[in-house]
Formats: C-alpha cells, sequence, structure tokens
C-alpha cells in the first residue's frame, strides 16, 4: 500500500485521539496487515470507564491511562507525603475500576470534654479517623457527627461519655387536711384541734452525667419512712347570734384588727365618710357587704385604705375623741346574709 493508504490510516487513529506514534507520510510504507494491526491496537487502546472517589465524592471518568499514577496525573491529581491511593499508583488501571484517593485534611478532636486534638487525616469517614487516632469508644460513649459521616477539611469531631448512677434522698411528704364541722363555731372560723406533721420518704434516682456533668435524673423508687399525719380542723356551722336582743344572721364571719378614724371626706365608692362607714381590704370583703362589728355595730363596707390588708378594718367616728376611746381592738366581723 502506498502513501495515499497511510494518509488514511494516520486520520483514522488522529480522529480518534489514540496513543500511536505516526512517522511522516513521505517516510511511512504501510502493509495491510500492519494497518490490520493498527486498528486492533486502537480498539485494543480504547478509553477505558472507571470511577474516580476524592474523599468520598465518586466521579466517572474514561481514561486511556495504563496505570493508576498516569491517570492521577491525567486528572491533576498529586498526593501529598500522607496522601493514599487504592490501588496503588503502579497498578495498572483496568475497565470498571474504582479508584479511592484519600488526601489529607485537617480536622479536631474534642474528647470526653477533657481534650481538644488537631489532628491531620486522610480517613474518609468519622469512624476513620477515630480508629486512626486509636480512639476505643465505650458503651455509652455518643459521637456527632455519626460514625459513618464522610469527613471534610476543618470538621469537628465529638465524642461524649454517658454515665449512670445513682444517689439517694429523703424528702418530705405532705399532710393533708381533714375538715370536721362544728355547730359551736361561728361560719368562716376555723380552729386546729390537731397540726399536721409532714413524713419522710426515701428516694432512689437515677443520675446521667455527659463526661462527669449530671444532665438529668429520673425517680426510680420511693419508700415511706415515716408515714405523714393528717391535720385535723373544726370549721364552724353556726350562723346566727344575738346581739342587743337581735338575732343577727351571717354567712361568715371574721377575725379582724379594728382601728378607728374620722375627719369625714369621700370614701372610695364615692360616698361621704359617716358613723356605720367601714374601711376594709375588698380581697376579704367586697365594697357593699353589710357587716356587724363587735363592739361598734352595724356597718357598710363603703372605703378602703392604703395600711387596711387582710384581716383589717378601720372604723368610721364623728368625733378625735371617739377615736382615741376605741384605740385598736382585735374583734369579731359578722359579713351579713
Amino acid at each position: 500500500m502506498g502513501l495515499k493508504a497511510a494518509d488514511v490510516v494516520r486520520h483514522w487513529i488522529t480522529s480518534r485521539q489514540l496513543p500511536i506514534r505516526i512517522p511522516p507520510p513521505d517516510r511511512l510504507w504501510i502493509s495491510a496487515t500492519l494497518i490490520l494491526a493498527m486498528m486492533t491496537t486502537a480498539v485494543v487502546a480504547s478509553a477505558k470507564p472507571v470511577t474516580l472517589v476524592v474523599r468520598g465524592q465518586p466521579k466517572a471518568i474514561r481514561t486511556y491511562a495504563r496505570t493508576v499514577g498516569d491517570l492521577l496525573a491525567e486528572a491533576d491529581i498529586r498526593l501529598g507525603g500522607l496522601d493514599r491511593v487504592m490501588p496503588a499508583a503502579d497498578s495498572p488501571v483496568y475497565r470498571g475500576e474504582v479508584i479511592r484517593v484519600s488526601t489529607v485534611v485537617p480536622v479536631v478532636l474534642r474528647l470526653w470534654g477533657r481534650e481538644v486534638l488537631d489532628r491531620s487525616t486522610a480517613s474518609e469517614t468519622v469512624a476513620g479517623v477515630l480508629k486512626e487516632n486509636g480512639i476505643e469508644l465505650g458503651p455509652g460513649d455518643q459521637v456527632q457527627p455519626g460514625l459513618t459521616t464522610q469527613v471534610a477539611s476543618g470538621m469537628e469531631i465529638t465524642v461524649d461519655r454517658l454515665t449512670i448512677g445513682t444517689r439517694t434522698k429523703n424528702v418530705p411528704l405532705p399532710f393533708s387536711t381533714r375538715q370536721i364541722s362544728s355547730p359551736d363555731l361561728f361560719r368562716g372560723i376555723d380552729r386546729i384541734i390537731r397540726p399536721g406533721r409532714p413524713g419522710v420518704a426515701r428516694q432512689v434516682w437515677q443520675v446521667a452525667f455527659l463526661d462527669g456533668v449530671p444532665t438529668g435524673e429520673t425517680l426510680v423508687r420511693s419508700d415511706t419512712v415515716t408515714p405523714p399525719q393528717d391535720q385535723v380542723v373544726e370549721g364552724g356551722t353556726l350562723g346566727e347570734v344575738s346581739r342587743g336582743g337581735n338575732v343577727i344572721r351571717f354567712t361568715r364571719v371574721i377575725e379582724a384588727r379594728a382601728t378607728a378614724y374620722t375627719g369625714g371626706g369621700s370614701t372610695a365608692t364615692g360616698t361621704v365618710a359617716r358613723p356605720g362607714t367601714v374601711a376594709v381590704d375588698p380581697a376579704v370583703i367586697p365594697l357593699g357587704s353589710r357587716v356587724y362589728v363587735e363592739g361598734y355595730g352595724y356597718g357598710t363596707a363603703l372605703d378602703t385604705g392604703g395600711a387596711i390588708r387582710g384581716h383589717r378594718v378601720d372604723l368610721y367616728f364623728d368625733t378625735a375623741r371617739e377615736v382615741d376611746q376605741w384605740g385598736v381592738r382585735y374583734v369579731k366581723v359578722f359579713v351579713l346574709d
């Protein structure tokens, strides 16, 4: 075959970018046998599909590289002293092969709340980093991120140790109050006839510790050491009383500290203060309530006062002399029906 056939073969080879060196056409004579051999070589030397995995990231490529090292050079990947490649760089490249490249990246290890280690690693997963650094996990250890997580540059890997302990403590048991009725007491009057007494319980708690710091506890059991004693209270049911020949019917009785005032003026309800006006704490005796105060007589809750809080009342008198005579007394205030 002459020069024209050689040009055809040259074009066929170069159009497919085959790695075959062709001498200049003016110096090439190619026989039919050689053409067949070259075409066979072209078929053998066709691009091979492989998967290149760099730090866990796969990429499908086609290559004419003969060795793994050639493939890395083709992909412009330069290995550092601690970088790893599998198969080895001098291994041949086969069709369909998976080639893994692990390059070194910095990571931070935070171990059990005590140590912080800066490390460089070529491992692709968190589990590999821990194994590479000789870190053995206990049954209660927790790893963040998870063991199968792909390692990234600058990643922080935290290992915490969860332990369980117990503690025992004594706690008070509250007592209950039992109410009984007494027809001898006025309504609203209670009398303790037996004081209550708290009991004692011994509790066992399961405590969770994360790196030695308690994070939560669960009650396992509670045993009564001393049972509580109920408080017994008599509650009055007597709803009427005779005063000055008159029967007074009431809803309840309040034992109050009673003081006196005078001077006139307007009340909190807009009325004019006069005898029978009683200043109260509205949270105890609602404004407008009719009352009977021992030693004072009938009155109406019409006023309030800055110092009138709780079981306190202020009684209006016409004169300062009456105010002085009253002074301060502890009286029963009957809230009328």
